[in-house]
């Protein structure tokens, strides 16, 4: 019976053990992080957890960063360094507040996505746009199942409004710089609450639709106009929000615009509205 009880004890003893061996170095990679963290520019506020999981260890950040001028980014990475270092890290979520003036912009990598190679081409995309000095918010989400996004947005002080096409073409272009492909990215620009510009997931918009689209906006009956494009048929979308329902002849002098523009077609949705809408 002797030999029984002992071998009974073994079998319940070594998976606590094991347990508590994970536990312990979950704990020691945040405590690393927190050791490293410290020398870290920018960082005002650091809060982070840790766990065992499948396959290593899980971080959980959520992390207040002030960059200096033109380095959020490169503050960003840095983080992002500190919090993959620890052995055995597995995937990395991250919230990021950032804080540069009076304005605040707010990046989340959910589902461990931070950890992943292509990070630091997406933080330095959001980084770029935020260091423009532009935008009041730039907020920026990455899930596993989604494409990056990259939403920007201004609308006081109309003498410092970015234009939405070229804001828009500096998205794309800072997008590419960083060497990622506008179709896996969803961009979007509103320099005011009139007015917003973006691609979700398709190359970027042409010239002729951002030309038509501008123009569309500055109809003085527009109220607010969405342009955008999108993987599904149609591809181009653009919903006008009068501030009275159109008469014929504005329809019209609307769809003599997207005509002058060669858009008029099948793979444009030209819309009045909410909901269905009725179209152009």
């Amino acid at each position: 019976m002797g030999w029984w009880r002992a071998l009974v004890v073994v079998v319940l003893v070594l998976p606590a053990a094991g347990c508590r061996s994970d536990a312990e170095r979950a704990d020691r990679a945040r405590e690393e992080i927190f050791a490293a963290a410290k020398s870290l520019p920018g960082v005002e506020n650091l809060q982070v957890t840790t766990k065992a999981v499948k396959g290593g260890i899980a971080v959980d950040a959520d992390v207040v960063l002030r960059p200096a001028e033109g380095r959020t980014a490169a503050d960003a990475k840095a983080l992002r360094a500190v919090l993959t270092r620890p052995e055995g890290v597995h995937g990395v979520s991250l919230t990021l507040l950032v804080r540069r003036g009076t304005t605040e912009h707010d990046g989340r990598w959910y589902d461990g996505t931070a950890g992943l190679p292509a990070f630091d081409g997406q933080v330095g995309l959001w980084g770029h746009v935020i260091d423009t000095g532009k935008y009041q918010r730039v907020v920026a989400m990455r899930q596993s199942t989604t494409r990056f996004l990259v939403t920007a947005m201004r609308w006081d002080d109309a003498g410092s409004r970015p234009a939405a096409s070229a804001a828009y073409r500096d998205m794309v272009a800072a997008g590419t710089a960083a060497g990622l492909r506008t179709e896996d990215l969803d961009l979007t620009v509103r320099p005011t609450e009139r007015f917003e510009l973006g691609s979700n997931g398709t190359a970027a918009l042409s010239d002729p639709f951002l030309a038509a689209s501008e123009r569309l906006a500055a109809f003085g009956v527009v109220r607010s106009l969405s342009a955008s494009s999108g993987p599904a048929a149609p591809h181009l979308r653009i919903r006008v929000y009068p501030v009275s329902p159109l008469t014929e002849a504005q329809r019209a002098a609307m769809r003599e615009t997207l005509s002058a523009a060669r858009l008029l077609g099948p793979d444009l949705q030209a819309v009045e509205g909410s909901g269905a809408g009725r179209p152009l």
